[in-house]
């Protein structure tokens, strides 16, 4: 079900310190171009020292924006929070379509009529189409942010607390 909804949260750990990690995520990212081009996987800006906010150089130009957070990991090393999102109008245009179908459903099923609830799960239908060019587009975000750290050397083992897994 995570695949079909346009947004995704995940951590990447390295064993590389929190600076060396967002410059090599900062390496990978460059400013956008108008005419297109570049070398980098990414375009996009830094936000801050730690904190970026980009988007995939070739995509199918669905508006998916990256924002990372580069911080301290919990086992030593670094930790980069990734969030991706649609952006723009293509997020209150799904937010829009969605809260249409729902308030037409509930209309349906406050009147008694079953036949009425085809219409909403049509606007559902044909709204989430834009979920699988972003499940697209997000895994395969998802994949090159994950090989930019795959170089660094692995993390030491978690410790042993003795106390079962929750």
């Amino acid at each position: 079900m995570r695949e079909l909804l346009p947004w995704r949260d995940l951590a990447i750990e390295t064993s590389w310190p929190p600076s060396v990690a967002a410059i090599e995520l900062q390496k990978r990212i460059e400013p956008p171009r108008w005419l297109g081009g570049g070398e980098s996987p990414f375009e996009g800006q830094p936000i801050a020292e730690r904190e970026f906010r980009f988007r995939r150089r070739w995509s199918n130009k669905l508006p998916l924006m990256i924002y990372a957070l580069v911080e301290e990991g919990p086992r030593g090393g670094a930790c980069v929070r990734v969030q991706m999102r649609l952006a723009g109008l293509s997020g209150v245009f799904f937010l829009v379509w969605t809260t249409m179908a729902a308030l037409l459903g509930f209309a349906a099923l406050i009147r008694g009529q079953l036949v009425g609830l085809f219409s909403p799960i049509l606007i559902v239908g044909v709204g989430s189409a834009i979920n699988v060019p972003f499940a697209i587009e997000a895994r395969e975000a998802e994949r090159t942010l994950r090989e930019i750290f795959v170089a660094a050397p692995a993390l030491p083992p978690a410790p042993k607390t003795g106390e079962p897994y929750r």
